[in-house]
């Protein structure tokens, strides 16, 4: 294969906004809509080193190198960090072998990580399984992390401004802090081009959910993770029966570390159904909508449409179990 690269060209941090320039070869060009973008924080992140700021670059970059069979490149990683990096390209290579390479990260310096301990933070959509896991371990977790630019175009402003709101809200109802991340890093790459042409390697399922659905969004929490908690912890969305590995499988994200911070999955013992009917009760208590929606998210429309899959999958368990539908916010009685 051709040699093929990712560069870390340029790494500032303004305050609370890290900004990425990135080189790459020729061969890589049309993959990217740009060369640049950035990673917002609610907080001042700026007195970390770079070492740590470039986690969550590493994260973004890391698993999209991989299928391109592509060398990622930084001037110095966190060893946890970089470690990481060399099991999930091996667990890769291992479930994907018509897409097995060599490509590696390099670093010119891999800094000694830390021991540390603390609570535990949450990567937090709202969603049932966000939700079941927060409950599971409520006295735990200290704090939520929303990543902002996921599936919503940033410009989006009144949707981010009335979403924002809401989770804010549902974490001071249960006494947690929660921390907004702000990227436009999946404006940058070209998701399209890389479907279309590796989708085949993949069992014909979207890059997305095969590669990078958690490994992204668990970086990104890295600069204000390393401030407050010892343990990430993210929702699981398959069962024990799914035995397909995929990229939220806890396979992968239970071998994910940075700066002694370890990453676990929960939940992944139960299916949809139990975590609705444990939880149910603990939402109508403390007046909490869980966003169950697929269509009106990826619209950039508020709340849960009532039609999609997903709502009508939920509103099925809560009927079967003799529940109204308005802890869902939608008038799903009157179509069924």
């Amino acid at each position: 294969m051709v040699n093929r690269f990712i560069k870390v060209k340029s790494l500032v941090c303004i305050e609370n906004t890290i900004t990425v320039e990135l080189d790459f070869s020729r061969n890589l060009k049309r993959f990217f809509h740009q060369n640049s973008f950035y990673i917002r924080y609610g907080k001042d992140i700026s007195r970390h080193n770079y070492s740590i700021l470039v986690i969550p670059v590493v994260f973004c970059l890391d698993s999209i190198s991989w299928t391109l069979g592509a060398d990622l490149i930084v001037d110095s990683i966190d060893r946890d960090a970089f470690e990481s990096s060399r099991i999930i390209r091996k667990l890769f290579n291992k479930r994907y072998p018509s897409n097995e390479n060599n490509s590696v990260l390099r670093s010119e310096k891999i800094i000694e990580t830390r021991s540390v301990d603390g609570n535990s933070g949450l990567l937090f959509s709202g969603g049932i399984d966000a939700l079941h896991s927060l409950k599971t371990k409520i006295n735990d977790i200290s704090v939520l992390y929303n990543i902002l630019g996921l599936r919503v175009c940033l410009d989006n402003l009144e949707y981010y401004k009335n979403w924002k709101l809401k989770l804010s809200k549902t974490a001071k109802k249960l006494d947690k802090d929660i921390e907004f991340i702000e990227t436009n890093f999946f404006c940058v790459f070209n998701f399209a081009l890389l479907n279309g042409l590796y989708k085949k390697h993949f069992d014909y399922v979207n890059w997305d959910e095969a590669i990078g659905q958690a490994i992204i969004p668990l970086g990104l929490c890295a600069p204000v993770a390393v401030d407050s908690i010892s343990e990430l912890l993210i929702s699981s969305s398959f069962t024990e029966s799914y035995k397909e590995l995929r990229g939220a499988d806890p396979v992968i994200t239970d071998s994910l570390r940075f700066y002694g911070i370890q990453v676990k999955q929960i939940g992944y013992e139960y299916n949809r159904t139990e975590k609705i009917l444990q939880i149910l009760s603990w939402l109508k208590e403390n007046e909490i909508i869980p966003e169950v929606c697929n269509t009106n998210h990826v619209l950039g429309r508020e709340g849960n449409c009532g039609v999609c899959d997903k709502c009508a999958r939920t509103s099925v368990t809560l009927l079967l179990e003799d529940e109204n539908l308005e802890i869902l916010d939608y008038p799903l009685m009157n179509r069924i």
